[in-house]
This record gives structure tokens, C-alpha cells and sequence, in this order.
């Protein structure tokens, strides 16, 4: 079962619908990442090809959960960011923006990650998503050029384990 489907087809349809993300005509206002180490060097690269404020969303690592591999659980990531230029006030211009700007864009991401889920309306292969364990939010900044925004971390939990093919096994 490959779970990087519907992982990546919610964050394009938050991409298209969130009216707080960058809408720059001819332009990207999603990303998606391996590692956060690896967003510095591709938002360089994109640099003239993105809208702000961005999604940027980590691959998601999968577990199974230990002893009865009934579940998978998939752990995944996500940022809103913006360049932010400061004057005089620094810290007030940043704080300002992340809180007032990309903190409510990535709340409004994650909000309707839980309404999804709790509606059973996110799915994988006919199987409910549910959320699972703690949700995290911190800061983001400063990467490359004053680039602050604020990050979630999230677990999904599928009700399908690793099953037994039989056709795969000389018998």
C-alpha cells in the first residue's frame, strides 16, 4: 500500500484552496522536501519561482506498530514560510509575521487535517487515516534570507499492516 499518494494529494488541495497562501500567477506556493536540511538549498534554487507564503512539506517516515502490525504509522511534517524584512523593530517585524501570518496559515493546515480526519473523509484504500499522538508547532528561522515561518509535526495512523501474499512465496 503506498501511502505517499494521498499524503501528497492534501497538501496540494490545501495548496489550491488556502486563501492564505502566496497566489503569484505562474508560480508555486508548495514544496516538497526529504529532509528540512535539504529546504534551504531547494528554496535557493526556486527562489524566483515561489509564492509567499509556502507550504513546505516533509516526506513522511512509516512504522509499523510494534506487535501486531495491524497499523502503519505514517510521521510526517510541514511549514509555512515567508521571507520576512525587517527594519529598525527586527524581532517585532518577525515575531509580527510569524504569529499574525504563518502561524494562522499552518493552524488553518492543520485544523482541517483533524476535520478531515475526524469526518473519516482522509483516506488510504477504503481505510480510515486517524490522527495520532501528539501535534507539534514550533518556530522556523531564520533559514536563507530572513526566511521565518512556523512548523507542525503529525502522526496518521492506518488501519493496514504488512499482510502475507502468498503468490509471493514459493510454496
Amino acid at each position: 500500500m503506498n501511502t505517499y499518494p494521498v499524503y501528497e494529494d492534501f497538501f496540494r488541495d490545501v495548496s489550491a484552496k488556502l486563501l492564505l497562501l502566496g497566489r503569484d500567477s505562474g508560480k508555486s506556493n508548495l514544496i516538497f522536501i526529504q529532509e528540512p536540511e535539504l529546504a534551504n538549498a531547494l528554496l535557493v534554487a526556486l527562489k524566483n519561482k515561489m509564492s509567499y507564503p509556502c507550504v513546505v512539506v516533509e516526506f513522511p517516515d512509516e512504522d509499523l506498530d510494534a506487535g501486531a502490525l495491524d497499523y502503519r504509522t505514517i510521521t510526517g511534517a510541514f511549514a509555512v514560510l515567508e521571507p520576512i524584512k525587517t527594519d529598525a523593530n527586527g524581532a517585532d517585524d518577525i515575531r509580527a509575521g510569524v504569529y499574525e501570518r504563518l502561524k494562522p496559515a499552518a493552524d488553518q493546515i492543520m485544523a482541517r487535517m483533524r476535520n478531515l480526519t475526524r469526518r473519516g473523509e482522509l483516506q488510504l484504500d477504503g481505510q480510515m487515516i486517524t490522527m495520532e499522538g501528539a501535534v507539534h508547532g514550533n518556530w522556523v528561522g531564520p533559514l536563507f534570507n530572513n526566511m521565518y515561518g512556523w512548523r507542525y509535526s503529525f502522526e496518521w495512523r492506518i488501519p493496514s499492516g504488512i499482510c502475507l501474499d502468498l503468490n509471493a512465496w514459493e510454496l
